[in-house]
């Protein structure tokens, strides 16, 4: 068995090269670590050999490599909990070294962020959460607005995105302002409708009136299962 090293080009950058040759039948190609290959092949074979074959393989290479960097250099931040539910559906939750993003495969949720602790991680999550939140919000946003029209409310109410604690969302009616509770991005889009519709109804009914119940029933005749959901 003999050994060579060497630098080499693939694709515009720059990978170390071991060449191994040694007593086998084919060639037998290899990333050990970022930027790092290792080439074996029959002890017969030539360096120009080996190079024509790494040329062969230059896609193979890059895809691969770029594979085991994602994998080095991403970090698993924040282990509070290994799923999470978005939008209704359980998924497993990743949390990884990046500016803020989420990513959402089949059954996986990848967040990343720069943040270090829970409740950071926790919060930058749920920032970047708002634009799902607000589309679905959007889809219903029509339907609600002449809801509330039919029963003499004319002005167009302005809606923002924060996490509460204790309540889902809120209306203030001297303002023309709802407040959603971007916690509501674990909940199926029902459970959102629901309440998008109780803050609405807001305009017409400030309080808990009968009056109240029974707008949100003529436009919701569930909503107390709906809403038993959120307890």
């Amino acid at each position: 068995m003999r050994t060579q090293t060497r630098q080499i080009s693939v694709n515009g950058e720059t990978f170390d090269l071991t060449i191994i040759f040694r007593q086998q039948k084919s060639f037998s190609l290899a990333i050990t670590d970022p930027y790092k290959l290792r080439l074996s092949l029959p002890l017969l074979q030539t360096e120009a050999s080996a190079l024509r074959f790494i040329e062969s393989r230059k896609d193979w290479i890059t895809r691969k490599n770029n594979e085991i960097r994602f994998k080095k250099e991403t970090t698993f931040l924040y282990h509070g909990g290994e799923e999470i539910w978005f939008l209704g559906r359980k998924y497993q939750f990743l949390v990884m070294n990046g500016d803020d993003n989420i990513v959402i495969s089949d059954d996986t949720i990848c967040f990343y962020t720069r943040k270090r602790t829970e409740e950071t991680v926790l919060s930058a999550f749920y920032a970047a959460c708002q634009p799902y939140l607000q589309a679905v919000c959007d889809e219903y946003r029509q339907e609600l607005l002449d809801y509330i029209r039919s029963g003499g409310y004319y002005r167009i109410p302005t809606v923002e995105y924060k996490v509460y604690k204790r309540r889902w969302g809120v209306c203030y009616p001297s303002k023309n302002l709802i407040v959603l509770n971007l916690c509501l991005i674990h909940f199926p889009p029902n459970c959102i409708y629901y309440v998008y519709l109780h803050e609405m109804v807001h305009f017409l009914h400030p309080d808990h009136s009968r009056e109240f119940h029974a707008a949100v029933k003529k436009k919701l005749p569930d909503y107390k299962r709906i809403a038993m959901l959120m307890h």
